[in-house]
């Protein structure tokens, strides 16, 4: 099994269980580059994530689009001695994030409120909050919600980050275009 498809098979149960079988495929699509790459992207309207004949869109190829566009930070952070530090900093974001999400299903209050995940202050933690606020960017724009892309962003680097030599070896790989 390649990389490019275990690590998206692996991203896509985190992330989307959904896509698990499409998900190599479509990695190897957004890495062909091209009109490969440009399909992933069609779509006939339909929202993010959603279950209705010709709507869906798919949550992994805006996935790799975030990863794609800030692959060379993401590979610094992946590769430097502060990896330990970035994947306690995400898992923290993600439970609280996961526990206001549940409490908000509990207790239904007010209108949506976007809180950023929070990663700790200072110079060693600033690649790590450029790689969530572009990622989360880039998903946002494809559609998904400020909620759902600080989920998906953080579920994602959470498993990118537990593994950081083979997480390299996938970005590098997907962002070597052909």
């Amino acid at each position: 099994m390649s990389v490019i498809e275990s690590w998206s098979i692996k991203l896509a149960q985190e992330v989307a269980p959904d896509e698990v079988d499409l998900a190599p495929l479509m990695a190897e699509a957004f890495r062909t580059g091209g009109k490969a790459r440009e399909e992933l992207f069609q779509s006939s309207g339909g929202t993010v994530g959603a279950f209705a004949p010709g709507d869906v869109i798919s949550v992994m190829p805006p996935l790799y689009q975030s990863m794609f566009a800030v692959a060379p930070i993401f590979i610094a952070v992946l590769s430097s001695d502060a990896v330990k530090g970035c994947l306690d900093a995400v898992k923290n974001a993600l439970t609280v994030i996961e526990l206001r999400m549940k409490a908000e299903k509990l207790a239904p209050g007010p209108a949506e409120t976007t809180v950023k995940p929070a990663v700790p202050p200072g110079d060693a933690y600033a690649p790590l909050r450029r790689v969530i606020d572009t990622m989360r960017g880039e998903l946002q724009s494809s559609g998904l919600s400020a909620e759902k892309a600080d989920v998906i962003t953080l579920r994602a680097l959470k498993a990118l980050l537990e593994e950081p030599q083979g997480a390299t070896q996938f970005v590098q790989q997907l962002s070597e275009s052909r």
